[in-house]
């Protein structure tokens, strides 16, 4: 997937008339701040509401042979599951029947390994058992031939106040063993519980998320309830760390709890080698992020484990940098996100931008943030109303979720979308508190440059089209042309799809000196406006028309990787 080509629709006429700038927030006035409430049924299996979604419909993988083979029917999702769980760890067992499996990418572990939980009480006896073998933890006592990291000799323990940190001495899932400190724990052990201990007071302690369950329920529960972390060499496979879950009320077949929410544990690499990974990355930052990350898992399970991957995967990401705002390791995903591919919906699921979807949370955590540095209230706002475990929990799916938690602040999903089109535009400007650093990493990292749409010369009157995705964002750049008189204006006439849908406009003027102005586009409520705007080459370098499409109406449970695993009902909607 990649950038959607901008063919847009614009009237652009030019005209000598002045024009009146008003700001970009009185757009959103002109439409009355319409309601953002779904159409289509949002809640989890709510009586009357829901749609009666019990188990994930997405299947994270890569598009290869297993993928191929559950699209035509040839094996089960339950088989499915079954088989890519089975690829993390044993990728030569799976390629003999399907030679075309390919191996995940790393930062898939978690969401495989959670969609095989949440279907095991679909699968047969036999399944079942495979899955369990999977599932079983690193210490459960023996090597079961399932490929999963089981330790060979008997498991070290110690815990803290909300941690048991599980490891061996011998074989090469040991971490170095030395004990600077004389404290009777290998070093790498401590900084593990160091790491750990700064995750849980920044997450749970101070943004106010739920602290992952209870894991007593679980055959192998560790000694206690307290959250279970092994350390084991899965850097051999080129994989960083990973939370699941063993919660027999998810993934019994006996088990009559209907919520979603349930225990974790999770495993870390032994000692994050960069020999392993091939990057010439810190251990201690690839260490700290990683548990950062995956902790979110453990937290998100709380509330859901069941959720839209975008979500899950978006906001963990998210976090990494409200943890260790140093490190920055989430830019990497920055390829695959909003910067970089405007047109592609910022709820996909798949070919990673699952997790460039992080940048809109970021924008969120900011632009409702009274300090102006990136707040995580809305952020547990949203996660709350994507909860489902228990009768009042909210249970809506992940953009509904979001649009539930802005619409608690008197805040526009329509409006804020536009407002993120505004601020991607605008990111070499600062629009983001580290925007400059985006701008700069992935001037680095992509050839051609990346975030500014294709500039196109002012042309005469006329009429273009394009069909725009929901929770996409589509751009047209006009600059004044040569010759063009002193004291010119630019008028742009729009004619969107029904502003109720999430159909919006905005414009931005950049001057020649480098400001920005964003002057409203009122529209009617079907859709028709124009707007007036300083067109002077001595002036302005150019003027921006973003067209945003942030549709909420899905017809759920289609099998896609986007939000309720839906279809939207305003994709290609033409943009005149």
């Amino acid at each position: 997937m990649g950038r959607t080509a901008t063919s847009l629709a614009v009237l652009a006429a030019i005209a000598v008339v002045a024009g009146a700038v008003a700001p970009l927030a009185a757009a959103e006035a002109a439409h009355g701040r319409r309601s953002s409430d779904p159409v289509q049924p949002a809640r989890l299996s709510v009586p009357g509401r829901g749609v009666g979604l019990s188990r994930p419909a997405s299947l994270p993988g890569p598009h290869d042979a297993l993928s191929r083979a559950v699209a035509r029917g040839t094996i089960s999702p339950q088989r499915y599951a079954l088989l890519r769980a089975r690829s993390v760890f044993d990728l030569h067992a799976v390629r003999e029947r399907f030679p075309g499996a390919r191996r995940i990418p790393p930062e898939l572990v978690t969401a495989v390994l959670r969609d095989l939980a949440l279907r095991m009480p679909e699968m047969t006896a036999a399944q079942r058992h495979e899955a369990r073998l999977i599932l079983a933890r690193p210490d459960d006592g023996s090597y079961d031939g399932a490929g999963a990291p089981k330790y060979r000799v008997r498991a070290q323990r110690n815990c803290t106040r909300h941690f048991c940190v599980h490891w061996v001495r011998r074989t090469t899932d040991a971490p170095q063993l030395t004990d600077a400190n004389g404290n009777g724990l290998p070093d790498y052990i401590d900084q593990v519980e160091k790491t750990l201990g700064k995750v849980w007071r920044v997450e749970v302690s101070d943004y106010g998320f739920r602290r992952p369950e209870s894991d007593k329920r679980s055959r192998d529960d560790g000694g206690n309830g307290k959250l279970d972390v092994y350390i084991a060499d899965i850097g051999a496979e080129g994989y960083y760390g990973y939370c699941t879950t063993d919660d027999p009320r998810l993934i019994s077949a006996k088990s009559t709890y209907p919520y979603l929410d349930g225990s974790a544990y999770c495993v870390l690499d032994n000692d994050y080698s960069p020999k392993q990974f091939g990057y010439a990355t810190s251990p201690l930052d690839d260490l700290r992020v990683t548990a950062a990350h995956e902790f979110f898992h453990a937290v998100q399970g709380a509330y859901n484990w069941g959720q839209d991957l975008w979500l899950m995967e978006g906001t963990a990401a998210w976090i990494e940098d409200q943890v260790y705002d140093r490190i920055d390791d989430n830019y990497q995903y920055l390829k695959t996100s909003a910067l970089t591919h405007p047109g592609v919906p910022v709820d996909s699921g798949d070919r990673g931008y699952e997790y460039g979807a992080w940048l809109f949370f970021r924008f969120l955590s900011e632009d409702l943030s009274s300090s102006g540095a990136p707040a995580p209230g809305i952020i547990r706002s949203i996660w709350y109303q994507a909860s489902y475990s228990g009768p009042r929990s909210p249970g809506y799916y992940s953009l509904f979720a979001v649009a539930k938690a802005l619409g608690d602040r008197g805040r526009s999903l329509h409006a804020e979308f536009v407002r993120f089109g505004v601020a991607n535009l605008l990111v070499r400007g600062g629009s983001y508190e580290e925007g400059r650093a985006y701008a700069s990493y992935l001037d680095r990292v992509l050839r051609g440059g990346y975030g500014d749409p294709p500039v196109t010369a002012a042309a005469p009157t006329g009429t273009q089209d394009v069909q725009l995705r929901h929770l996409a964002t589509a751009y047209e750049v006009l600059v004044p042309p040569a010759g063009q008189a002193a004291g010119s204006t630019l008028q742009l006439a729009v004619d969107l799809p029904d502003p109720d849908t999430g159909a919006r406009a905005a414009v931005v003027v950049i001057g020649s000196d480098g400001s920005a102005s964003r002057p409203a586009v009122p529209v009617d409520a079907k859709g028709a406006g124009s707007v007036l705007v300083d067109f002077d080459p001595a002036t302005v370098e150019k003027v921006v028309l973003i067209l945003s499409n942030s549709s909420d109406r899905y017809l759920c449970n289609r099998g896609t990787t986007f939000t309720c695993a839906g279809t939207s009902r305003d994709d290609d909607r033409t943009y005149r």
